[in-house]
């Protein structure tokens, strides 16, 4: 959470702040339910992908990947960039590179 977004928090009336808790937790949970659909999530990672953040890229895959509730083989541990093969092809997925021309 941001600095200014947490000040702003902090301002709201207890009515307002849990309103805005509630409109979070709807927001977050459609995303979510959104990005188990393999070309949602197609169309997600590509987004993440077009930043050009490496950081942006793999929070994408962690998403998609706590969307369809996906842990490490044999682990509770956070989803690494290597399992990334796995994660696309549960979805049906895979990873393609294309020339910058394409």
């Amino acid at each position: 959470m941001t600095k200014s977004y947490s000040l702003l928090r902090e301002k709201m009336s207890p009515e307002a702040r849990k309103k805005s808790e509630d409109m979070t937790s709807r927001m977050l949970k459609e995303v979510s339910e959104s990005l188990i659909d393999p070309l949602e999530a197609a169309a997600y990672l590509n987004k993440a992908l077009d930043t050009g953040d490496t950081e942006i890229f793999l929070l994408a895959i962690r998403d998609i990947a706590a969307a369809r509730k996906l842990k490490k083989q044999g682990s509770d541990k956070d989803l690494l960039l290597s399992d990334l093969p796995r994660i696309l092809s549960v979805m049906g997925l895979r990873f393609t590179i294309l020339g910058a021309e394409q």
